[in-house]
């Protein structure tokens, strides 16, 4: 077998990757939509605005080394970029300030990109996202798999919050089996997406090595989701409750 021409596999990957800026130098209406679907994933008040807090956040995302925005950066993107004083920066200050950067040095924007998920044809490129605690892992895999074995009153006996009385359990397991266990099948759907971390964009860990652990999964539910939405519907938390994780009181009881 001929040996691989390193260097032409690198011009490969080079070539791979679809423009950024147009014959006029402007933004393409490609890199534009993903812009849009970065301030929009950052705005997390739905403001309009990009405030410095969500900057950086950001910033400490796009960066490998997660460094964030400085006090001198935020001064130089409040006086060249579009900033409203009291608001933050507006969509046209981000695309003026990725403008900037990529007419300057597109192998910056690129390396953003990709630590913001984006590949080199600027499609999203999702991974799975899930907790980093085993036995919450362990116990979300058993309660898939009950779940998914339809015995609703066993699955609940695990799942449910530690203070459900007996009838609790037993009025809810019935409303899960109703219309032939059709609202059974939309639980079992929301935790598959925890257990596998399909669709989850965030997970929130709180206190992970006390009787207090929380989990909190952010996805996007398989059920009432816009899968091309980079925002999440639904949330999931789940407890250590007296040696066992557990769904957190109120979750997913809106089905019924």
């Amino acid at each position: 077998m001929p040996k691989k021409d390193k260097g032409k596999k690198k011009k490969t990957d080079e070539e791979e990757k679809v423009a950024l800026l147009d014959e006029n130098g402007d933004c393409t209406p490609a890199f534009k939509r993903v812009l849009l679907e970065l301030f929009q994933r950052f705005d997390k008040d739905d403001d309009k605005f990009l405030n410095e807090e969500e900057l950086r956040v950001f910033s400490g995302t796009a960066n490998e080394d997660g460094r964030e925005f400085n006090q001198d950066e935020f001064d130089e993107i409040k006086e060249h970029f579009d900033w409203k004083e009291g608001k933050g920066l507006t969509l046209r200050g981000f695309q003026q300030m990725f403008h900037m950067q990529t007419g300057a040095e597109e192998g910056e924007t690129w390396r953003d990109l990709k630590h913001l998920g984006y590949d080199g044809q600027l499609r999203r490129v999702e991974k799975a996202k899930k907790t980093s605690s085993l036995g919450l892992q362990e116990q979300l895999e058993a309660f898939l798999k009950m779940a998914e074995a339809g015995n609703a009153e066993a699955f609940l006996a695990a799942f449910a919050p530690v203070d459900f009385s007996e009838q609790e359990r037993s009025e809810y397991a019935q409303g899960l089996q109703q219309d032939g266990g059709k609202k059974l099948a939309q639980l079992t759907a929301e935790i598959k997406c925890c257990c596998t971390g399909d669709g989850v964009l965030e997970v929130e860990e709180d206190k992970m090595d006390g009787d207090d652990a929380q989990v909190i999964f952010n996805f996007k539910s398989p059920l009432l989701g816009d899968c091309k939405s980079d925002r999440p519907d639904r949330s999931a938390t789940f407890a250590f409750q007296e040696g066992q994780w557990r769904a957190e009181d109120g979750w997913r009881l809106d089905l019924l």
